[in-house]
């Protein structure tokens, strides 16, 4: 799902909330929030209304920290007017250290889900989750992977940090964990 405002405003009317990624196709928006936050940051968010949460993974030789930063003023970014309903801005800082390799991530994104930082990761994670379950090249039993995902926190964690990102440094491909975990899990669980 892109992120249009015809897309928000729909999600809106019907009744949902968002966290919309901002991209390449929202430049704009994307440097209005980041400003946003440095601001933040320079003034040590006094009189601001925000949230913070910090993760961290670890397993199969990898080391992931994750920060993510709500904040409901939206003085800051005055596309915000352009979005139905948006009430937050989000910020995630993911630290991912491999075998003694350390690489860096920032993502913006906007929402409607209030300034939550618990409610903010646990969309971004089953976004990701999802992301990855869409990206199976194989794509045998995609529906039962979404569904399990969907319903069982334990499977996505495992689907989120067993998948190793660089399958020629570790020479394992993380789709045996993706399958092994479905064979492992109750047929109960599945709606």
């Amino acid at each position: 799902m892109g992120c249009q405002t015809a897309i928000a405003e729909q999600i809106i009317e019907q009744g949902g909330d968002d966290v919309l990624s901002l991209k390449g196709n929202q430049e704009t928006l994307a440097s209005e929030v980041e400003e946003a936050f440095i601001h933040a940051d320079a003034r040590e968010y006094e009189g601001v209304d925000k949230e913070v949460l910090e993760t961290v993974e670890r397993g199969h030789s990898r080391l992931e920290t994750r920060r993510y930063r709500t904040l409901g003023d939206l003085s800051g970014v005055p596309r915000s007017t352009l979005w139905e309903g948006m009430n937050m801005i989000g910020l995630v800082d993911t630290r991912r250290e491999i075998d003694g390799q350390v690489s860096i991530d920032i993502r913006c994104f906007i929402g409607s889900t209030g300034i939550s930082a618990t409610r903010f990761a646990d969309a971004v994670l089953r976004h990701l989750a999802l992301s990855r379950l869409k990206n199976d090249d194989t794509k045998v039993g995609l529906k039962n992977k979404r569904l399990r995902a969907a319903c069982n926190e334990d499977y996505l964690a495992k689907l989120l940090f067993e998948w190793p990102e660089n399958k020629e440094k570790t020479g394992v491909s993380g789709k045996p964990n993706i399958r092994k975990a479905i064979c492992d899990c109750p047929d109960s669980l599945i709606p």
